[in-house]
């Protein structure tokens, strides 16, 4: 209930103001879903007004009322104000002179809701009579899109004219004047404007009955709505149905020169106006602002006698003042035009040109017209001296020279000029200047070709085609298709050239079928600024390798080498230190290649910085000397990263590589950034995106020279590649085949090596199945489960009372009784006067299945663990250094230096240790 005094009114009665003499206020209109009365209601304010409400005004009735000369504030550009006079009847209301300051609802980030006067259940009759005329619409959009498409709704209830026969109760909009502000109003005003236009527009059968406009709405909003011209908003909104009110404004119309009276010309909506356009250019002001803004200026011949003598135009110039001429048309069967130019400038407009009716028309002189020439009927022909131009900008978009392959003749004796100022430069494109599948067009003696980078040469091999070459860049014209083409220099990789490689512009070539390209003297470019992304490598005739081994590749610049195709190749990196640094080989495909790098010396940091997004070296086998520091040591740090991303080899597959290292050195350089050997990480930086991990499915580690060293580098790996993100391993890829070709050279056994991979957080593919060390052994040894050759780690099988886990231990022969295969070898018996004994024993690398442990005795009668006192004295075992086996079996066994210290109490006379072993 919306009234001031509510007992005068039923609770139960819709609220009704309508026959009170009181003027009603702005602010007694609220949201409220029952139907309030304001008919014929004069609302006087409060000014200012402004309400941020929802469905302010919802569905109340205004038949009559008058708001006219009201300023009413509605929103505040957030989530407010939506809907306002929703569903609201404003039948013969008045809003005339109304300042509506609106910022429509934002639906929070999804974009605007422009909705005022929309009606849920639109019936056709509910603004009918209504007045908007000199309403000003302040309009601030907020947003730079919007709701949905639904959201656009302003005005959905038609013009309030049904019929041809209530057309002049359509909703009057005549001096309305909409002005689009905020961040939307660039990309949204126009979207906004064609909707409105399209609700309010209607036809009953030929007859308009949409809302009423006149010229100073469309003078006032043209811009607004985002049209070149007012004519071109007036002829859209009679097209959609609105009705003018007065004579509008000028809109475009079809000029004739008759020839007569002193060149006069003909419009048939006015009288005669004429001008003298070869003593004075023919410009805007010949066209009647009055009565004409654009249109069609045409030389017909029918306004001279057959036999006249050739009639020159000269000087034809439209192209300012906001006059637009779509067309200068040539109609002629028996008069020779001849359009000529004095001072350098002829037709100067980009409007089409047409000629038509089979005549002749001779162009002379210079013409900067960059429209099309549409020869339907007839023969145009350029005069030796004359010239016509074309303005080619996106691949295809030019200017041309059309017509009719029947009727339409070119003679082309002068000089056709390219403006290439505007061009899109990248290779390959190409325009139709001279479209030859639609005219018969014939090139006389004294046809040339220029252009804004200089002139054409006509080519020597093929007078028909006509070449420029500016820079890298090659312009090729030809006659016989009348097309423009940009190319640009092939390179050939036999030839020497410093200039920087850009695959949008330059091509390869392998002329002298090389079969290795040596980077630095058959092609050096600056890698730093090529860009040489897509370019398939292996597609140069009957090249198998480059060598890059003196090339400029260390650069702290960027070589594009995305999606680049190297498979199958040899890549030979020499001893370059930092080769290929901070390059880009996202997607790049090395598949089943070669990549050799370092010599002992040099060949630091392959690979230094780079990004390997997606690449493919799957297959590749790298032949690698990790570079020394000069005493020996090797620097491990192939594909390092600084600063570590995490991103740097998201997606990157090694699959199936194989790296052959050669450790020369004694020992590995410390520091991070020596041991930086994939860095980066895995790839994947959570759970999510695990699947995105560097994949080393089947790659296969061989180490040579110090060989002991491939432990710490595979160590190196695993630790550098693994990852967690909570519980779930994120880490590089690994599967069967890679535990199988590495645990040995990785120092590990094949369960050692996998449980080192799961603890560091690399992805099992597919099952892991390994056998225990002990298992092997057994095997090994031949015992596989038939009576004497038992083979569980508790059997006896020679029946000598020790167990086959003790021969395991000891690398015994299980088969023969008491044969026992490795022993403890004293080290350093002096150390018994201090209370130090040093011994050493082979045992397996993997003793996860055993429980090992050390013992004293002063007797050999009653013995003690370590860290146990006999009453007097107390000794304590701890093991150092690994080495290699006294038996020899690498990598299963290695030896162990074990110290048993007196650690309180006197240094016993006597001091015996043993090794016990029993399964845990």
């Amino acid at each position: 209930m919306k009234a001031s005094k509510p007992l005068l009114f039923s609770l139960c009665a819709p609220f009704t103001l309508s026959g009170l003499s009181l003027a009603a206020e702005l602010s007694a209109i609220d949201a409220d879903v029952a139907v309030v009365d304001f008919s014929g209601q004069t609302f006087t304010g409060p000014q200012p007004f402004t309400t941020t409400t929802n469905n302010w005004a919802r569905a109340d009735d205004f038949s009559g009322a008058n708001f006219s000369g009201l300023t009413i504030g509605i929103g505040s550009g957030s989530n407010n104000a939506n809907q306002p006079f929703l569903d609201a009847k404003v039948a013969n209301a008045d809003f005339s002179g109304v300042t509506f300051d609106w910022a429509p609802y934002v639906h929070q980030s999804n974009g605007l809701r422009v909705n005022i006067f929309r009606q849920q259940e639109p019936s056709g009759t509910q603004y009918s009579g209504a007045t908007f005329a000199d309403s000003v619409w302040n309009i601030t959009l907020n947003s730079t899109s919007f709701d949905a498409a639904s959201s656009v709704a302003l005005f959905n209830d038609g013009s309030g004219a049904t019929d041809a026969a209530t057309a002049t109760s359509a909703v009057d909009f005549t001096g309305a004047d909409f002005n689009f502000t905020g961040v939307g109003a660039a990309t949204l005003a126009n979207e906004i404007a064609t909707i409105f236009v399209t609700n309010l527009g209607g036809f009953d059968g030929e007859t308009p009955i949409g809302a009423f406009f006149d010229a100073e709405f469309v003078n006032n909003n043209f811009a607004e709505f985002d049209y070149a011209t007012a004519a071109g908003l007036q002829i859209d909104l009679s097209a959609a149905g609105w009705q003018l009110v007065g004579p509008g404004v000028p809109l475009p119309a079809t000029i004739y020169w008759t020839g007569t009276g002193g060149a006069t010309w003909d419009q048939s909506t006015t009288a005669n106006f004429s001008t003298n356009f070869e003593a004075s250019p023919l410009a805007v002001t010949d066209f009647d602002s009055a009565t004409a803004t654009s249109g069609k200026a045409v030389f017909a011949d029918e306004y001279f006698d057959s036999g006249s003598k050739p009639v020159t135009v000269s000087n034809i110039t439209v192209a300012a003042g906001g006059v637009d001429v779509d067309t200068i048309e040539f109609t002629n069967d028996e008069v020779t035009y001849t359009v000529n130019s004095s001072d350098a400038n002829g037709i100067k407009t980009a409007t089409l040109i047409s000629f038509t009716g089979g005549g002749i028309t001779n162009f002379t002189g210079t013409h900067a017209h960059t429209g099309d020439t549409n020869v339907v009927d007839g023969y145009l022909t350029l005069e030796d001296g004359g010239r016509v131009s074309f303005a080619p900008t996106a691949n295809g978009t030019t200017n041309r020279i059309h017509g009719d392959p029947d009727a339409g003749f070119v003679d082309l004796n002068g000089e056709i000029f390219f403006d290439l100022s505007g061009a899109d430069i990248s290779a390959g494109n190409r325009w139709t200047p001279i479209d030859v599948s639609t005219l018969n067009e014939l090139y006389g003696s004294t046809f040339s070709v220029n252009s804004s980078l200089g002139a054409f040469a006509e080519s020597l091999e093929d007078p028909n085609v006509w070449t420029l070459s500016n820079g890298n860049e090659i312009w090729t014209f030809s006659e016989s298709t009348g097309t423009l083409v940009l190319s640009f220099i092939t390179y050939d990789i036999g030839t020497p050239t410093t200039s920087p490689f850009d695959q949008s512009a330059n091509s390869l070539s392998n002329t002298g079928n090389l079969a290795t390209w040596n980077f630095a003297t058959g092609y050096n470019p600056n890698i730093d600024a090529s860009d040489f992304s897509g370019i398939d490598f292996t597609s140069l005739n009957e090249l198998t390798a480059i060598d890059f081994s003196a090339s400029s590749l260390t650069g702290a610049g960027i070589g594009n080498f995305s999606g680049s195709n190297f498979s199958g190749l040899t890549l030979d990196l020499g001893n370059q230190n930092n080769a290929f640094r901070g390059d880009d080989f996202t997607g790049a495909d090395f598949s089943g290649s070669t990549i050799n790098v370092g010599t002992g010396g040099g060949g630091n940091q392959p690979f230094l910085f780079a990004t390997i997004v997606d690449a493919d070296f799957s297959g590749v086998t790298f032949n690698w000397i990790p570079s020394s520091n000069g005493d020996g040591d090797h620097r491990i740090n192939m594909f390092r990263h600084d600063p570590v991303t995490g991103t740097a080899y998201t997606g990157a597959t090694f699959a199936d590589s194989v790296w052959n290292i050669n450790l020369t050195g004694t020992s590995l350089v410390a520091g991070a950034a020596n041991l930086a050997f994939f860095n980066d990480g895995s790839g994947a930086s959570d759970a999510a995106n695990a699947a995105n991990a560097v994949d080393f499915t089947g790659a296969d580690f061989n180490f040579s020279g110090t060989v002991a060293l491939g432990s710490d580098v595979g160590n190196l790996l695993i630790t550098n590649l693994g990852g967690f993100d909570g519980p779930t391993a994120i880490g590089a890829f690994y599967d069967q085949a890679f535990v199988d070709n590495n645990s040995a050279d990785f120092g590990h056994s094949g369960s050692s090596l996998v449980a080192a991979l799961n603890a560091a957080g690399w992805q099992p593919v597919g099952p892991i199945v390994v056998t225990s060390p002990f298992d092997s052994w057994a095997a090994a040894n031949g015992l596989d489960g038939s009576p004497g050759k038992e083979s569980g780690p508790s059997d006896d099988p020679d029946g000598d009372g020790s167990n086959l886990y003790e021969y395991f231990f000891w690398n015994s022969d299980p088969l023969v009784a008491e044969a026992f295969g490795s022993e403890l070898r004293g080290v350093d018996a002096s150390g018994a006067v201090t209370g130090d004994l040093v011994f050493s024993h082979d045992r397996p690398v993997d003793i996860s299945e055993l429980t090992v442990t050390y013992q004293w005795s002063t007797d050999l009668v009653t013995f003690y663990n370590s860290g146990e006192s006999d009453g007097t004295s107390t000794v304590s075992f701890a093991t150092g250094d690994t080495g290699t086996p006294a038996n020899g079996h690498t990598p299963e066994y290695e030896s162990v230096e074990v110290t048993a210290s007196v650690t309180s109490g006197p240094v016993p006379a006597k001091l015996f240790v043993r090794v016990s072993v029993t399964l845990p």
